[in-house]
C-alpha cells in the first residue's frame, strides 16, 4: 500500500476519511438502476449456501435412519456420532461456498464501481480468473466465521467485531491480484485501523430497525410463552401473535431492501477512503 508520491503509507498521520449524510445519498445514487441485479446476486449466494444446507440435513438424515434400520438399536450411539460428524461438514461447506462466493460479490462490486456494470455471471467469472487467491481468502474468511461462531454465547458477537477488520478483504482482492494471501487480511486490518467504527456506523444506518425488529420478535415468542404457560392469557397470546408477524415481515422488508445498498456502501467507502487517503493498491 502507497500513497501518491511516497513508497510507503505513514499510516500514523494520515487524516482519517470522515462519513457525512451526503455518503448515502451518494449510495442510493450509485446504485440507481441496479439494485436489482445486486440484490439477485445476494439472493443467489443465499440460496445457494441454504440448499447446500437443506441437502446435507437430509443426506445425514438419510445416512442415520438406513443405519437405524440395518443395525437396529444398539447402534444408535455410533449413529449419532456419524450424525454429528455430518453435521460438522454439513455446515461447513455451505459457508465456505457462500463466503467464497461473497468475496467475488465484493470483486464484483469494486468492478461496477469503475465501469458502472454489475453482472451476475462474473461471480462465477472471478473465481475461474483467480482460482487461488478467491478460493482461499473466500475459505478463509469462512472458517474464521465458522470458527467464532460455534463458540457458546460470545462467539457471534466477536465474529461481528472480527468481520470489520476483513471486510475490505475482497476489495483488495479486486485491485490486487498478485499478493501473497496473508498480506491481503494484514492490508486489511491496516486500512481498517481507525475506520471501524466508521463502519459499524454504515451498518446500523442500514440495519438498525432489523436489529430492532429481532429484539420484538423475541419479546413475541415471550410473550406468546408467557400466554400459554400462564393459564392461556388470551390477550397475551393475542399480543404476541400480532408482534411475531409484524416483526418478521418487518424484517424481511427492510432485510430486502438494504442489503443491495449495505453491500454497495462498503465498497463505495473502502473507495471513498483510498482516494481520501491518496492511497493506491
Amino acid at each position: 500500500m502507497t500513497k501518491k508520491g511516497s513508497t510507503v503509507c505513514n499510516c500514523a498521520n494520515k487524516i482519517m476519511y470522515t462519513l457525512n449524510p451526503s455518503f448515502y445519498v451518494r449510495v442510493k445514487e450509485k446504485i440507481k438502476g441496479n439494485w436489482g441485479v445486486i440484490f439477485l446476486a445476494s439472493a443467489i449466494i443465499s440460496m445457494i449456501s441454504t440448499t447446500l444446507v437443506f441437502s446435507g440435513s437430509i443426506g445425514e438424515f438419510a445416512t442415520v435412519f438406513g443405519d437405524l434400520q440395518t443395525y437396529g438399536s444398539q447402534y444408535i450411539m455410533q449413529s449419532s456420532k456419524i450424525g454429528r460428524s455430518s453435521n460438522f461438514f454439513g455446515q461447513i461447506f455451505p459457508i465456505l461456498i457462500a463466503s467464497i462466493l461473497q468475496l467475488s460479490l465484493n470483486i464484483e462490486l469494486i468492478s461496477f464501481l469503475k465501469t458502472g456494470k454489475f453482472q451476475i455471471v462474473n461471480l462465477f467469472r472471478h473465481i475461474q480468473e483467480n482460482p487461488k487467491v478467491v478460493v482461499i481468502c473466500g475459505a478463509i474468511m469462512g472458517l474464521i466465521q465458522l470458527v467464532l461462531s460455534s463458540i457458546p454465547v460470545v462467539g457471534p458477537f466477536a465474529y461481528f467485531v472480527v468481520s470489520f477488520m476483513f471486510i475490505y478483504v475482497g476489495f483488495i482482492v479486486a485491485l490486487k491480484k498478485d499478493m501473497e494471501i496473508q498480506d491481503y487480511f494484514k492490508e486489511s486490518i491496516n486500512l481498517t485501523k481507525g475506520y471501524k467504527m466508521q463502519l459499524f456506523k454504515v451498518f446500523l444506518h442500514y440495519y438498525l430497525f432489523v436489529i430492532l425488529f429481532s429484539i420484538s420478535l423475541l419479546i413475541s415468542v415471550v410473550l406468546m410463552t408467557i400466554g400459554v404457560t400462564g393459564g392461556e392469557i388470551i390477550i397475551l397470546i393475542v399480543i404476541g401473535v400480532i408482534l411475531f408477524f409484524a416483526s418478521a415481515i418487518g424484517m424481511l422488508v427492510i432485510s430486502v431492501r438494504n442489503t443491495p445498498l449495505y453491500l454497495l456502501a462498503n465498497a463505495m467507502f473502502f473507495e471513498e477512503q483510498l482516494q481520501h487517503e491518496g492511497i493506491e493498491l
